[in-house]
């Protein structure tokens, strides 16, 4: 499971390139996600994770399913004819914090698993972290300001009581 999240997040991360695979490769990719997930709901049921865990496990891998599905495989490289959307990071960040944190705060004082520390709290991390950026930066619409304020307010609660951040991830501070 481990090295198929390693494959999307590279796919993701855009280390493998625009197109990151064939038409057969992508086939091949999403097949092994869909699986992983699968795998994270028979193992919450076997109790090898908390079932906030496997709800929190199996939210992270269907956003990885998601951005590798949007992927093109390299049959479409001469394809291009889209128009750029505009990317808006403060309201995606609010959704996947909106979903994380109340499952998250139920599995706060606890010990958290692995793969938990490692995929969930490094994305919750992220957003954090471009949230904190776009406030400071004052990018952020009159209306989305203060409801941004709390969100962040309410995810530094929630993980102060889990502890620190995953080892490569610098903690970020209260200070907007």
């Amino acid at each position: 499971m481990r090295e198929t999240w390693k494959e999307a997040d590279e796919i993701l991360s855009g280390k493998r390139g625009l197109f990151p695979f064939d038409e057969a490769g992508k086939k091949n990719i999403l097949g092994e996600l869909q699986a992983a997930l699968n795998d994270i709901a028979v193992l919450t049921g076997k109790r090898a994770w908390l079932p906030e865990e496997g709800e929190l496990l199996k939210t992270e891998l269907s956003a990885a399913i998601s951005g590798v599905q949007g992927k093109r495989p390299s049959e479409m490289q001469l394809a291009t004819c889209y128009r750029p959307a505009m990317f808006r990071p403060a309201p995606l960040a609010i959704g996947r914090l909106g979903t994380r944190l109340p499952l998250l705060e139920k599995l706060a004082g606890g010990p958290l698993s692995p793969l938990v520390q490692e995929k969930v709290l490094r994305s919750v991390y992220q957003d954090l972290a471009t949230l904190k950026k776009m406030v400071a930066e004052n990018r952020l619409e009159k209306g989305q300001r203060e409801p941004t304020r709390k969100v962040i307010a309410n995810a530094h609660r929630i993980l102060d009581r889990i502890g620190s951040p995953p080892a490569d991830l610098p903690p970020v501070s209260d200070q907007e």
